[in-house]
């Protein structure tokens, strides 16, 4: 009986043994990060951000989607970061279904990390798009830059994004990233954006990488390739990007941020309401992101400033919800919508 019941425990610890031998990595404790590869993307690119999420980041399990073929259909729920790479941005040009599940999965919460032209479709509009750019993460205009090769960029080094992450030590105030004239000079069209820039063209004094929130998902963009494989130099800003994206980086007693926010009380039928938050600033530096929520059904609004016009009588409750990717501030009022200027007080 003895002999039965060492064996049965050996037989426990071996079966214990090879399951955690032989149990896959994928699932347990990893994020999924998504690289997009296909059409004009630089394959190059891609490679090299694979490899550093895999090798330098770390706990990562990383795919490549092609984002012509793939992006459409594909399931984003469980993703959380995805690498758009550069390319010819004239021909950059992902279907409408894949622009609206990149939208859809950053708004929810997937960090998004664009160089190049990965950040010009980004942007609302570029002096090349004759309308509203696809993507839209960043509420702005991107212009052309000229000339390539090495250039420097001026760092906010004290910037969370950069001082919180593991890399802070290798980013200096005049740091140099290979560009390859791509976009340069972002400029915002809405005000009340907060702790957005990274970095400034040092030639040009524009801010060329940037970190802005879309809903409740991180975007990084760098006019730069900071993912050159053949400078490993500046790999760094890949990985302070990453971890921000993913949420690492941040310190653990991340406080949330201050909400001041001004909506109406009322308002009148078909006529645009204005609901502004741009007086919210996060007490870390960090940058915030803005989810509007009309109450009629409509879609959400991700701007600090947005006007919204009702179709129907009635009382609404807006909701306001403030986030720097982590802990987020919720604010209410209802308006009430009349037909003539009764509305009004």
């Amino acid at each position: 009986m003895i002999k039965d019941i060492k064996l049965s425990t050996i037989q426990i610890i071996l079966i214990l043994v090879l399951i955690v031998v032989l149990t896959p990595v994928n699932g347990f404790c990893k994020d999924k990060c998504v690289v997009l590869v296909g059409g004009v993307l630089n394959r190059r690119s891609s490679d090299s951000v694979k490899s550093i999420l895999e090798d330098k980041v770390g706990d990562c399990n990383v795919y490549t989607l092609d984002y012509i073929k793939e992006l459409p259909t594909a399931d984003l729920n469980s993703v959380k970061f995805m690498y758009f790479p550069g390319g010819n941005y004239f021909d950059i040009k992902p279907p409408a279904k894949a622009a609206e599940n990149i939208r859809k999965a950053v708004a929810a919460g997937m960090g998004y990390f664009g160089t190049c032209g990965g950040s010009l479709i980004a942007v609302e509009s570029t002096p090349a798009s004759s309308e509203r750019n696809q993507l839209a993460l960043f509420p702005g205009h991107q212009v052309f830059g000229v000339e390539r090769g090495m250039r420097k960029y001026n760092f906010n080094v004290k910037h969370p994004v950069v001082a919180n992450s593991s890399v802070a030590g290798s980013i200096t105030p005049d740091f140099e990233i290979h560009y390859n004239g791509g976009g340069s000079d972002m400029q915002p069209s809405v005000s009340g954006l907060v702790n957005w820039v990274v970095a400034n063209d040092e030639i040009r004094g524009t801010p060329a990488l940037t970190t802005t929130m879309y809903g409740k998902g991180r975007v990084f963009l760098s006019v730069a390739h900071p993912e050159r494989s053949w400078i490993p130099a500046t790999h760094p800003v890949v990985i302070l990007a990453a971890e921000w994206c993913l949420g690492r980086s941040e310190p653990s007693g991340n406080k949330p941020p201050t909400v001041m926010a001004d909506m109406p009380s009322r308002g009148i039928l078909n006529k645009l309401l204005t609901f502004s938050a741009v007086r919210s600033d996060d007490p870390e530096g960090y940058p915030i992101g803005f989810i509007w929520d009309f109450g009629d059904g409509s879609a959400p609004g991700y701007r600090p400033l947005e006007r919204h016009k009702y179709t129907n009588n009635g009382v609404y409750t807006v909701t306001l919800t403030v986030t720097d990717g982590k802990n987020e501030v919720v604010s209410t009022k209802e308006v009430k919508i009349a037909a003539n200027e009764q509305a009004t007080p």
